[in-house]
């Protein structure tokens, strides 16, 4: 059905939720994990993770945003990050770029702010963190 709504330039939108694994086994997939996973399958032109916050901050004091990340993420300081169940900023992060390292850009807006989405996806006055996919690098 993702292959279908994707073929049909329609925007698919994903989140995380519990997953059954065997018996009476469950487990939690992040939303950031499935959107690896399918973007390996479906092959989009960019992946936009929403946020409640305007990307990924620099200096979370001073709330100064990167807005640009390459893969050496070393600079980013995870250790004051409260994690939830799904691995919060840091599996966003790691996941981000896995999928940038196949060659797709992956934009993180503010989801409170709709017009940043818009934005995104039209390609005008992005405001955010962008991690660019190989193929832009060029």
């Amino acid at each position: 059905m993702l292959q279908y709504i994707a073929e049909n330039s329609i925007i698919p939108i994903t989140f995380g939720d519990i997953v059954h694994i065997k018996n009476r086994t469950y487990s939690i997939i992040s939303g950031d994990a499935l959107m690896s996973i399918l973007s390996k399958i479906l092959r989009p032109s960019k992946v936009i993770f929403v946020l409640n916050v305007d990307g990924i901050y620099k200096d979370m004091d001073k709330k100064e945003i990167l807005k640009e990340l390459n893969n050496n993420h070393n600079s980013i300081n995870f250790s004051t990050v409260v994690q939830d169940v799904t691995g919060g900023m840091r599996r966003k992060v790691t996941e981000a770029l896995k999928i940038c390292g196949t060659g797709i850009d992956v934009l993180m807006v503010n989801g409170l702010k709709p017009e940043r989405i818009v934005n995104a996806i039209t390609g005008t006055d992005f405001e955010g963190t962008m991690l660019k996919g190989l193929r832009s690098r060029k």
